[in-house]
C-alpha cells in the first residue's frame, strides 16, 4: 500500500465532524515553531479536540467514523518532509510540535499523546497505544536496533516506545501491566526509520560561534566554528541506536561549512597517516571529558554536530566526531572497536602505525580521541586496555 492510498484510508476511517458537533466549525491558525522557523497551520482545532476525547474512550478504532479534519496537518508535514529533506525522526519532532498547538502534553498528557498517535498514522506510520491504569505509551513499528527503549512484538513486527523518557525511563513492567487500547489505523504502514543522512540547518544568523582550541607540536591550533545550541533539542530523546546510525548522522551545512574547508586547509600539506592523527590530537584535546552518567543521568550517544556544540563528551560521542571528521576529510575506511566500559576507532592507513585490529584480512591503526594519561599519536593503547576483551561494533567501508 502506498503512502498516499494510507493516508486516504486514514481519512476514510477516523472522525467525522458532523458526528461530534451540529455546531459552525471555526478555523484556528496554529504557529508551529521548527528549525528556526515558523509555519502557519489552519485546522479546525476545536474539532480536533472533540473527536481526539471521543478517541480516548473508544474501545475499537474501526467503530470510528471518517476524519478530514486533520488533512490540512498531513499536507504541511507532507511538504515540510520533502522540501527539508526531514528523516523520520525529524518528522516525529514536527508531529510532536503540531500535537502539543492542539494538546498540550502539561494541560492533558492522554490527550497529547493519542493527537501524536493519530498524526503519526496520517503520515503512514504504524503505532500503537498500549495503557495502564495510570499510563499511556506511544509505540510505532520499526526494524531498527534501539538499545535503551522498550519493545514489542507484535504478529512477528516489533514496535519501539517513543514516549518512554516522559516517564523518566523509569517504569517497573514487571509490577505495571500495560494492555493494547486498539488495533493501528493503518495496517501495513511504513517502517518507522531512525537513520539520518541529512540535518537540516536553521537561519545562519542565529548560529553562534564556538572557539576549539588544543596544542600540536608545541603551538596552539585554534579554530571558530559556528553552532547552533538548539539542534540539541532536536535530539534531546533520540534513542541509543546501532554505531552505523549515530556515527553517520552528517552536520548541518553551516556547521560543516565553518570546519571542514578549514580542516582540509590545514592537514593537506601532510601526510595521511600524520593529518589522521592531527584530527584526533583535535577532538581529543579541544573538548572536556565527562561521563553520560553525570551529563544526562542515563547513556546517550551524541552526534558528531551535538559533540561540536557540547562542552563536554564522552568516548562514543568523540569517536562520533572523529569518525565523522575522518569521513568527511580522507573517506577512508573504519572500525569501531567497543570494549567493555570503552569505545575508539581504528582507522585503515596506507601503512599501520603501531598497534592494530584486524578487520577482512587488513590492519586498522588504533586512534584514541579520547583523553588519556599519557598523550601519544595514532597507534597506540593503554595497557589497561589491551588486556580487555573488544569487539568490533561497526565497519565503514567507503
Amino acid at each position: 500500500m502506498t503512502k498516499q492510498r494510507q493516508i486516504l484510508a486514514l481519512l476514510m476511517i477516523v472522525f467525522s465532524l458532523s458526528c461530534y458537533s451540529r455546531t459552525v466549525s471555526t478555523t484556528d491558525t496554529l504557529i508551529i515553531n521548527f528549525l528556526g522557523k515558523q509555519y502557519d497551520l489552519p485546522i479546525d482545532k476545536t474539532s480536533i479536540k472533540n473527536a481526539i476525547q471521543k478517541l480516548e474512550y473508544e474501545k475499537d478504532v474501526n467503530n470510528l467514523p471518517p476524519l478530514y479534519l486533520l488533512q490540512p496537518a498531513v499536507n504541511k508535514i507532507t511538504i515540510l518532509q520533502k522540501e527539508l529533506q526531514l528523516a523520520d525522526w525529524l518528522v516525529y519532532q514536527l508531529i510532536r510540535r503540531i500535537a502539543e498547538q492542539i494538546n498540550s502534553k502539561y494541560i492533558d498528557y492522554t490527550q497529547y499523546t493519542l493527537t501524536k498517535y493519530v498524526l503519526l498514522s496520517a503520515v503512514g506510520f504504524e503505532p500503537l497505544i498500549y495503557t495502564s491504569k495510570e499510563k499511556i505509551l506511544l509505540y510505532v513499528k520499526s526494524s531498527d536496533t534501539i538499545y535503551n527503549l522498550p519493545n514489542k512484538i507484535v504478529n512477528g513486527l516489533q514496535y519501539v516506545c517513543l514516549n518512554y523518557h516522559d516517564y523518566q525511563f523509569q517504569i517497573n513492567f514487571q509490577t505495571e501491566q500495560f494492555h493494547k487500547k486498539f488495533d493501528a489505523f493503518i495496517k501495513q504502514g511504513i517502517d518507522f526509520n531512525y537513520r539520518i543522512d541529512y540535518l537540516p540547518s536553521f537561519q545562519r544568523e542565529s548560529y553562534s560561534e564556538k572557539s576549539i582550541s588544543f596544542q600540536y607540536k608545541h603551538k596552539k591550533e585554534s579554530y571558530k566554528v559556528l553552532v547552533k545550541t538548539e539542534i540539541q533539542d532536536y535530539f534531546t530523546n533520540y534513542p541509543v541506536t546501532e554505531y552505523r546510525y549515530q556515527f553517520n548522522i552528517p552536520f548541518s551545512e553551516i556547521t560543516y561549512n565553518t570546519l571542514i574547508p578549514e580542516l582540509k586547509s590545514r592537514v593537506k600539506k601532510l601526510t595521511i597517516e600524520k593529518g589522521v592523527e592531527y584530527l584526533m590530537l583535535f577532538v581529543r584535546d579541544g573538548f572536556e571529558f565527562e561521563t553520560d552518567t553525570k551529563l544526562f543521568g542515563r547513556e546517550k550517544r551524541l552526534s558528531a554536530e551535538e559533540t561540536l556544540i557540547s562542552s563536554s563528551s564522552d568516548c562514543e560521542d568523540r569517536s562520533a566526531l572523529f569518525f565523522s571528521l575522518v569521513k568527511e576529510i580522507y573517506n577512508l575506511p573504519m572500525a569501531i572497536i567497543s570494549y567493555p566500559e570503552h569505545v575508539n576507532v581504528a582507522v585503515l592507513l596506507p601503512k599501520p602505525k603501531g598497534v592494530s585490529v584486524v578487520v577482512g584480512n587488513q590492519k586498522f591503526t588504533i586512534c584514541e580521541p579520547t583523553p588519556q594519561k599519557f598523550k601519544r599519536g595514532i597507534g597506540w593503547m593503554s595497557k589497561e586496555l589491551r588486556k580487555q576483551p573488544y569487539e568490533i561494533a561497526y565497519v565503514y567501508l567507503k
